[in-house]
């Protein structure tokens, strides 16, 4: 988990900041450019938080059973709860709507839960059905 220093900003200095890293977010105009931004700006593991977080949210609303995704990311069940969640409460709908134009994701989570699974029996239909997966 990220350090974060006991020492409080001011909500004033604390909302310029804001204001000024989301704007140079915004202005970054090439792939290449917003890459390298982020990997100036954030260690590996900060990366690999953010990366297993969306991972997580796709993963959580696609209804993959807490057990593959703890075992899958190397999270804890609680992380899973409280984003799982946050899903409910629809917090997380700007990601799913852009998360959902592309469809890379959901093949990731197939390939997740095939890799899992190989060699355990298959699920019944009844479970495949309530996850939403083909027969």
């Amino acid at each position: 988990m990220p350090h974060i220093s006991q020492k409080q900003l001011s909500k004033k200095v604390q909302k310029r900041i804001s204001q000024q890293f989301f704007e140079t977010l915004y202005d970054l105009k090439s792939r290449e450019d917003f890459i390298g931004f982020l990997n100036e700006l954030l260690t590996e593991t900060e990366q690999l938080m953010l990366m297993k977080r969306m991972a997580l949210i796709v993963m959580t609303e696609r209804n993959i059973p807490f057990k593959v995704i703890e075992k899958t990311l190397h999270m804890s069940p609680d992380t899973i709860a409280r984003y799982w969640k946050r899903s409910k409460t629809k917090e997380h709908k700007i990601i799913m709507r852009r998360l959902n134009k592309e469809s890379v994701w959901g093949e990731l989570c197939d390939d997740i839960e095939r890799a899992l699974l190989f060699g355990m029996p298959s699920r019944s239909m009844k479970q495949r059905r309530r996850l939403g997966r083909p027969l």
